[in-house]
């Protein structure tokens, strides 16, 4: 049987919209509200951690909120850093909010950085080409492992 013949299955996605997200460029960002101020935030599924930006810093300092000591290297192409702060914050968007860890790297970010620590477990999933995202799509599996006859 040829390629593509009725052993083929095409699967479609269906997704919910969230809010209407008019984006001009297909850069992924996102609008959240952190202390109580809106922040394009950035949207890195190549990041396991997020990050506040200058900005966010800059108020956790102003407002004297006190941040947690902490220890943890963090490798960016720029090369590495080591992390002494964090603090977990209240991150809203889209009519929901959920608590965030940040890890805080003074001078290394200039916006609010969200990884895949907030990413996976808010169900979000970026859709570039189509300029936007979405929580809880309909989820379409990868394919099950398989060995093929060259392997």
């Amino acid at each position: 049987m040829a390629r593509g013949d009725a052993d083929s299955t095409v699967a479609t996605v269906e997704f919910e919209p969230v809010a209407p997200v008019l984006i001009k460029s297909k850069s992924p960002f996102m609008l959240v509200n952190i202390l109580d101020y809106d922040f394009p935030a950035f949207l890195d599924t190549g990041s396991p951690l997020s990050f506040p930006g200058c900005d966010v810093i800059e108020m956790l300092r102003s407002k004297h909120i006190q941040t947690k000591a902490c220890y943890k290297k963090i490798n960016f192409l720029q090369g590495s850093y080591v992390c002494s702060e964090e603090n977990t914050l209240t991150v809203k968007y889209a009519d929901t909010s959920r608590r965030q860890k940040f890890y805080i790297l003074p001078g290394a970010l200039t916006t609010v950085l969200l990884g895949r620590d907030f990413l996976s477990p808010a169900l979000i999933s970026l859709h570039v080409g189509l300029g936007g995202w979405s929580i809880k799509p309909r989820l379409i599996t990868f394919i099950p492992s398989f060995r093929t006859p060259q392997s």
